[in-house]
This record gives C-alpha cells, sequence and structure tokens, in this order.
C-alpha cells in the first residue's frame, strides 16, 4: 500500500510542476484539447481561446516542441485543408486520472479480507 500511494503521489506532483510550467492561455488550449479528442483546428482555437492566430500558432509550436501535442487528422474542406491538433500520450498524463490507483487500493483491500 505505501509503494502504491508513494507511486500516486510522484505522478501528481508531476504533473503539477508540469502545469505551473505553462502559462494560462496554453493550459487553456490543453484543456480544450482534452475536452475535444477529434482534435481542434488552429482556428478553431482562436475563437474559443479569443487570441490572435499568430498568437495560438505560437502557443501550438511551443506545446508540439514539449511533446504534448502532434497533428492530428486533417479536415479536406472547400478551400485549404485545416490541420487538427491533438494531445499526445504525455499531453493525456497531464490531466489526473485515478483508475490504477483505485483499482490497486480496490485490490489490496480485497487481499486484507
Amino acid at each position: 500500500m505505501a509503494i502504491m500511494t508513494y507511486n500516486y503521489v510522484i505522478i501528481n506532483l508531476v504533473r503539477c510542476i508540469m502545469l505551473d510550467l505553462l502559462g494560462v492561455t496554453q493550459k487553456r488550449i490543453l484543456e480544450l484539447l482534452n475536452t475535444h479528442k477529434e482534435g481542434l483546428s488552429n482556428f478553431e482555437l482562436v475563437v474559443l481561446v479569443n487570441i490572435s492566430i499568430t498568437a495560438i500558432k505560437q502557443h501550438l509550436v511551443a506545446l508540439q516542441n514539449d511533446g504534448l501535442i502532434e497533428l492530428g487528422s486533417v479536415d479536406k474542406t472547400a478551400g485549404r485543408p485545416s490541420q487538427r491538433y491533438v494531445l499526445t500520450s504525455l499531453g493525456k498524463e497531464i490531466f489526473p486520472r485515478q483508475y490504477s490507483f483505485f483499482a490497486s487500493l480496490l485490490l489490496e483491500t480485497l487481499e486484507d479480507e
């Protein structure tokens, strides 16, 4: 039990540190991508975040360089194709999930009985 709790604390500490290193706008972009699993285009992000296309592009490049987002599918439109951005596995890890912790806790409780 102590090892599982220790691992859980370390993982959450790393998540907090990663989030603290990001600015408010980059956190917002990641949150939006987390809720839109199919990804978002830079134009959709401009509307949702309410900043310029140049600023969105700069944030997207920084997040890609950090390994938190990647290029997703391409939307074919009548005009220019629109590239979607999605979270990488590392980007998804920033958001807390407690499935493994609770499953381990449940198994340890059952073993104790």
